[in-house]
């Protein structure tokens, strides 16, 4: 039995393999957000309720650190799709360990997302759920900086 490598696919194979590195590379920019309580639709988070999200996406995954100020009893954080005047559906459950106003991980995030996210990352937005305010306590769009 002969083994031939059919040039054409040989190549659209690399350029496919290719171009799915490129996509993570081509966000090699940080996504960030800066969350606020002020933020929340249909109602403020705590006063003075605050922080930063910086994120990277790497191999599938969104690697990212979430500082936060003024949010006693965090208990989660999650990417919603929506826009600043809206509330929208959970898209990334970022399974954070919250820890003296800091929690960072790595969560994996479909292809799909990926791309939709580097397409329009205004269209999400990152908060933080508390105790107090388990709808959303502090809130900020996403873009890439």
């Amino acid at each position: 039995m002969s083994h031939r490598l059919v040039p054409g696919l040989a190549i659209t194979a690399i350029a496919m393999f290719a171009s799915g590195l490129a996509a993570d590379a081509a966000t090699s920019g940080k996504l960030t957000a800066t969350l606020s309580a002020a933020k929340e639709v249909g109602g403020a988070g705590p006063a003075g309720g605050k922080g930063t999200f910086s994120a990277t996406f790497k191999s599938g995954k969104l690697c990212y650190t979430l500082k936060f100020s003024k949010l006693p009893n965090p208990v989660a954080a999650h990417i919603h799709k929506g826009t600043a005047t809206q509330n929208g559906n959970i898209v990334v459950d970022l399974k954070p360990t919250f820890a003296a106003g800091k929690a960072s991980n790595c969560v994996a995030v479909k292809a799909s997302l990926r791309t939709a996210i580097r397409k329009q990352a205004s269209a999400y937005y990152v908060n933080i759920h508390t105790q107090k305010f388990p709808a959303g306590a502090a809130r900020g769009q996403l873009s890439f900086g």
